[in-house]
């Protein structure tokens, strides 16, 4: 009889031993995934301040045909965001990107005219010297570069002025190709509430 109690007991004794080992495993493993869900959201919110902040000066593009010649803009888009632009944030009589971060790239398909200079198919990089009364329009062989660091003025293929006018609220930096008629057009660059229009047109 006191044989059969001690066996009773020991089964006993092994079943509260693995039950709380169970209950151990189990804590342990909502532990585990608790911690790898708040490392999963502070990833995410790491991720989102990123996109954030890179989507202050997104890329854009705009294209249009003149002279049924495609032209395509490449750019970055920067908004004003209550700061003083002309002469502060772009410097007067200073070689501009034009927008923000590479180059802003404008794309001919075929030879074209610009402001009346020839320019022959290809991509350029779309420079700009700001002023408060006349701007300085530069078309640049080399279109691959961050802002205007490696400028190189023997590069240039198109350089003349071209004159700003007064235009409304442009809050985001936008490129437009507009064609006027049959052959001719502009690349206007707005913002806030500055805008230049470059002539082009076909090449005859």
């Amino acid at each position: 009889m006191k044989t059969v109690w001690m066996i009773l007991f020991a089964l006993l004794w092994v079943g509260c031993s693995s039950g709380s080992d169970q209950t151990e495993t189990e804590t342990e493993v909502e532990s585990e995934t608790s911690t790898e869900m708040e490392m999963s959201d502070m990833q995410s919110d790491s991720v989102s301040e990123s996109e954030e902040e890179e989507v202050l000066s997104p890329e854009r593009e705009a294209s249009g045909e003149i002279g049924g010649s495609q032209i395509l803009i490449k750019y970055s888009a920067p908004s004003v965001r209550e700061r003083v632009i002309w002469d502060d944030l772009v410097a007067y009589d200073e070689i501009w990107v034009s927008g923000a971060h590479m180059a802003t790239s404008v794309e001919f398909e075929d030879d074209m005219l610009v402001n009346g200079e020839p320019v022959t198919a290809g991509k350029y990089a779309f420079f700009t010297v700001p002023g408060e009364e006349s701007w300085t329009v530069i078309m640049n062989e080399h279109w691959d570069q961050h802002q205007a660091g490696e400028y190189d003025a023997e590069l240039d293929v198109a350089r003349f002025e071209v004159e700003p006018m007064s235009n409304e609220h442009t809050e985001q930096l936008v490129y437009t190709v507009v064609s006027e008629d049959e052959d001719s057009g502009f690349i206007e660059l707005a913002w806030e509430e500055i805008m230049i229009r470059v002539p082009v047109s076909a090449a005859q």
